[in-house]
């Protein structure tokens, strides 16, 4: 599977201060955040590079991403939700509670990156890559999934409920305590020893 990577060829290095002040991100390499926190409100992160800023005091309201890149960053407890994540990597983040229900996601990574809890209830998924993660109780309800990647992610106790994920790959994984419908899991490609996680699940006992 190909994901398409953020284009950001043409980045500068820029004030994340002052364009927070003009509401307006293109075209930034920023390396700090706002001391004190701020509110982003109704804006675009476009063709921006956000490299080791911790977002805890920042407030997101109404706010897109179109080729961005976020390395070393801490975005937990951010609310993305009914936006749109076109062209997106999070790499070595904390994502913890991170949230995109109903959002649009296309060709977004996930690399190296902790978000237990993430949720993307009622998404629309297109190209997504997770490598070397942790999704520890994630959230799938109604999402909708085209073409998704899962290597090495840790999704103990994740939740997947009306959610088609017939032909993704599951075997490099955990899944141990996984809760969904029969609906959601059928077709999922696991290996021999995840087997038995979900014979547990389906309440069937082996002797």
């Amino acid at each position: 599977m190909k994901i398409s990577e953020p284009n950001i060829l043409q980045c500068v290095e820029r004030s994340f201060e002052q364009s927070v002040l003009a509401n307006a991100f293109s075209n930034g390499i920023y390396t700090a955040g706002v001391s004190g926190g701020c509110t982003i409100n109704d804006a675009t992160f476009e063709c921006c590079i956000f490299n080791g800023i911790d977002f805890s005091d920042t407030q997101f309201d109404g706010v897109d991403l179109i080729d961005v890149v976020f390395e070393n960053c801490d975005l937990s407890n951010k609310v993305f939700d009914n936006k749109l994540i076109k062209r997106v990597k999070f790499e070595n983040c904390k994502l913890t509670g991170i949230s995109f229900v109903k959002s649009s996601i296309q060709d977004v990574q996930f690399v190296n990156c902790k978000a237990d809890y993430i949720n993307f209830a009622e998404a629309s998924i297109k190209f997504m890559s997770v490598i070397s993660s942790s999704f520890e109780k994630a959230f799938f309800c109604s999402t909708k999934v085209k073409n998704i990647n899962f290597n090495d992610v840790n999704l103990t106790g994740t939740e997947i409920f009306e959610t088609n994920l017939s032909g993704v790959d599951f075997s490099t994984c955990q899944i141990d305590g996984i809760r969904s419908d029969f609906k959601s899991l059928h077709g999922i490609i696991i290996d021999k020893f995840q087997a038995h996680n979900l014979v547990q699940m389906l309440g069937v006992k082996l002797k």
